[in-house]
């Protein structure tokens, strides 16, 4: 087992995606959100903390016109799962559970949450909008001529991922490229055709070869990082794990324009997962703390056009209109009323259904709980 499978973060994945999938389920959906804990005797309380919601839960479904037997058939894997020992014997700091008609879906998250219970037309997905964002992942990339490694992170974890065409090492670069001029040479037609190969004879010695590899070599994994990664200025930070000779030689190829300035210095064949995302984790914060600052400017101006709102029934009509470009959410949006609460969820859905960008992002203008950028 590698080092890096080793480091798997106990939380689940969820992405937009997911929230998307959690939109389709069949109504009425009961939303429960439980915090937990990764060790004992925090972990004993989370299991108590559900079995507590599931009556507030049955009285909600009631108001709705639930039938006894219909509660306890829509609540039942809930109630296995509160019973299940091994179930909270590994958790991370949250817990959301999804039960509907169609069934119960549960995901363990790097984030801490209060304990809530919502019943309605559509998930209460607020809370799983800053996991799913992505607005707190970045990259690290380490890099030495016998080995490259790539790892997607947060805050919270950190996961080797393939390096898809990147080189794994300078030998691996050679080798690709032997095989290359052989296909070339294969390709080749035979016979005469009067062309001949013209022979050039340098005065550059071994130090001059070796350092045109490196160059090439940083130049294709350059370009392999911005094929798995992006391009864009709208890319995830990379964070790059190396000797400093290799900044300004990466940066030299123009294809990594979120590769940050400062870097986790040194040789780091043999550093852990754990002890990079330790060292990488305050890089990463300030470049993401930017990009947040850059939202909420970008809210600001255009609330001034027209072209943005901070009302939540306001963002509900333009996400259901298509209208809605961006929703900008605070991390800690819960609606001040429950029919607030129930515009926000419904606008969360209906941006993920209508293909709107979700972004976590705390502070913003007027002390908005939501806002929303139109596309016009």
């Amino acid at each position: 087992m590698t080092d890096a499978a080793q480091f798997q973060d106990i939380a689940d994945p969820v992405t937009l995606e997911t929230l998307r999938q959690l939109t389709e389920l069949p109504t009425p959906v009961v939303s429960l959100y439980v915090p937990t804990a990764r060790s004992r005797p925090e972990s004993e309380r989370a299991p108590l903390e559900l079995r507590a919601l599931l009556d507030p839960a049955r009285e909600q479904l009631a108001e709705r016109g639930l039938t006894d037997d219909e509660t306890d058939a829509l609540l039942a894997p809930v109630r296995a799962l509160q019973e299940d020992p091994v179930v909270w014997s590994e958790q991370a700091e949250g817990l959301a559970i999804f039960a509907s008609p169609g069934g119960m879906r549960s995901y363990r998250i790097a984030r801490d949450v209060p304990a809530s219970v919502t019943v309605g037309q559509v998930p209460h997905l607020l809370p799983l909008v800053p996991v799913a964002a992505g607005d707190d992942r970045y990259v690290v990339l380490t890099l030495s001529q016998k080995q490259v490694r790539l790892f997607e992170a947060t805050p919270h974890s950190i996961t080797q991922i393939d390096l898809g065409d990147t080189p794994a090492d300078i030998d691996d670069m050679e080798r690709r490229n032997v095989r290359q001029t052989q296909l070339q040479h294969q390709h080749q037609p035979r016979g005469g055709g009067g062309g001949q190969t013209a022979s050039h004879h340098g005065h550059g010695g071994a130090a001059d070869i070796a350092d045109i590899q490196v160059d090439k070599f940083v130049r294709e994994v350059a370009d392999g990082v911005r094929n798995r990664v992006g391009r864009t200025a709208s890319a995830p930070p990379i964070v790059l794990a190396a000797v400093a000779e290799y900044l300004p030689k990466l940066k030299e190829t123009g294809q990594l324009p979120t590769l940050q300035e400062e870097i986790v210095a040194g040789n780091h064949e043999a550093t852990s997962p754990a002890e990079l995302l330790e060292r990488s984790r305050s890089i990463a914060a300030a470049r993401l703390a930017d990009d947040r600052q850059e939202r909420r400017d970008r809210a600001a101006e255009l609330l001034g056009t027209g072209r943005a709102t901070l009302d939540p029934r306001s963002a509900l009509a333009a996400a259901r209109e298509g209208r809605a470009g961006e929703l900008l959410i605070d991390p800690q949006a819960v609606g001040s009323a429950d029919d607030e609460a129930t515009a926000l969820d419904e606008a969360v859905a209906a941006a993920l259904l209508t293909g709107a960008e979700l972004h976590d992002v705390p502070d913003l203008p007027q002390g908005a709980q939501l806002a929303a950028l139109l596309r016009y």
